[in-house]
């Protein structure tokens, strides 16, 4: 699920995690994969925007590496 020709079909899944998750580690790992695939809808472009502003620097560093790598 996490190579880019795959990454469309991981999306929700991530997306989901990335909102609604209660665990802040599953909350970084979604966003990290984000950053991985280097890919994203706008409603996981948005997600990460919104992780971007967590009280968690690693959350938001990793959510603003994410962002960068989607953008390139």
């Amino acid at each position: 699920c996490f190579f880019r020709s795959n990454a469309a079909r991981c999306e929700p899944q991530l997306t989901a995690a990335l909102i609604k998750s209660e665990h802040e580690r599953v909350r970084e790992r979604a966003a990290w994969a984000f950053g991985k695939i280097g890919a994203g809808s706008e409603n996981a472009i948005l997600a990460l925007h919104q992780a971007e502003s967590s009280s968690s620097p690693r959350l938001s560093r990793l959510a603003n590496n994410a962002l960068q790598n989607i953008t390139q």
